[in-house]
């Protein structure tokens, strides 16, 4: 039932995110029904597991949330977002935005990941 419940859960939230709800309001019902699913004490459930594992996710992620949003408003501010989305809607059209956002994804990473190391006197 405990799998059941999971599976059921997550099918829930990815449909309902797809459908535009914020996860951040559907993560919380999700694990709420996969404890009532599983038969465990939502209450406990709740307080123990779902709220100290958020809690512990958020702490450790916090610098990498933290910079991604100041990166952010900084390409907004500098109006650098606005020329890009402009560059890939001409190269790419407005049918293909999904594309566009792994292919600038892909660019923006793609320094980060393939820089050498420098090399040690």
């Amino acid at each position: 039932m405990g799998l059941l419940g999971i599976l059921l859960a997550l099918g829930l939230l990815v449909w309902l995110a797809y459908r535009g709800w914020s996860v951040l309001l559907l993560a919380p019902g999700a694990a709420l029904i996969a404890a009532a699913v599983s038969r465990e004490p939502l209450l406990a459930h709740w307080t123990q597991t779902f709220m100290g594992s958020a809690a512990q996710f958020l702490a450790q992620f916090f610098p990498l949330f933290l910079l991604g949003a100041l990166f952010g408003k900084l390409m907004d501010d500098s109006g650098s977002v606005e020329a890009i989305a402009r560059f890939m809607t001409e190269r790419l059209g407005p049918r293909r935005a999904i594309l566009a956002v792994v292919l600038i994804t892909l660019r923006f990473c793609w320094r980060t990941y393939t820089r050498k190391p420098p090399a040690q006197k």
